[in-house]
């Protein structure tokens, strides 16, 4: 490709992979003589469109769908159906999110709204084009699955964090369809939430979201536990000082 898209993510079934062509394009050639950020390389070009680019693991053979201009960080979850492949991610309508995480706007005390859709993009054989399905009307984003018991296989829950454009705080939230439960505490910004599984637990969602937070006025930061089915908190590991908000984390079982 002359100009490569923005990919910070993307799916992976037993048999397939799925990249997201969006049109947030680089620009390498501009890097040579510039002291400019990787970001600021990037050109949206909404006129280009978005494409899944569908990799058969086995053979090596590409087929390329045609959908909805739209600008993604995350994908969800992605699994085969008999012949077709299921691709599950989070869209944005454009990729104004960029500036709006930027340094100068967040400076400015300006919030940045994550809120992208839940999307499901069923690509049938033969490729064309693909039409978006709405899985929910909740936003949010840094999705997570109980991803050691159903990566890469059918799925019905996903948990994630929702910064609305009006407020610091965030919402950790639990989405099955339009089935939704939200944790929150009062000034404090939640990141993104890790699924624990319980040992030998009696469903692939029985277990513990873990996810770090930080005071939007005090030197605290806080672990919070929270029973994954409920949202409802187990405990609180408190620190005074204040830890920067992190992307992604595991955990180690100890």
């Amino acid at each position: 490709m002359k100009r490569s898209p923005y990919l910070h993510d993307f799916g992976v079934s037993e048999r397939h992979v799925v990249l997201i062509d969006h049109p947030l394009r680089l620009n390498g050639a501009a890097m040579l003589f510039s002291n400019r950020s990787l970001i600021e390389h990037h050109r949206w070009e909404p006129e280009q469109g978005t494409y899944l680019r569908l990799l058969d693991r086995q053979s090596g053979r590409w087929t390329t769908y045609e959908t909805d201009t739209c600008f993604c960080f995350h994908s969800v979850n992605c699994f085969d159906d008999g012949e077709d492949v299921v691709f599950d991610f989070l869209a944005y309508d454009d990729a104004s999110v960029i500036a709006a995480l930027g340094t100068e706007a967040l400076a400015s005390g300006q919030y940045p709204g994550l809120t992208p859709r839940y999307l499901r993009a069923r690509l049938r054989p033969g490729g064309g084009r693909v039409a978006l399905e709405p899985l929910s009307s909740q936003g949010f984003e840094f999705p997570a699955i109980a991803y050691r018991q159903q990566h890469g296989q059918p799925y019905s829950v996903v948990w994630g964090a929702s910064f609305a454009a009006t407020s610091w705080q965030s919402q950790l939230v639990r989405v099955e369809g339009e089935r939704v439960r939200h944790f929150e505490e009062e000034h404090m910004i939640f990141g993104e939430p890790i699924f624990v599984p319980r040992p030998h637990g009696d469903s692939p969602t029985d277990g513990v979201i873990l996810s770090v937070g930080c005071h939007q006025n005090e030197p605290l930061s806080s672990l919070v536990i929270l029973e994954a089915e409920q949202m409802v908190p187990i405990a609180h590991c408190e620190l005074e000082l204040c830890l920067p908000l992190g992307f992604h984390g595991n955990f180690q079982a100890r």
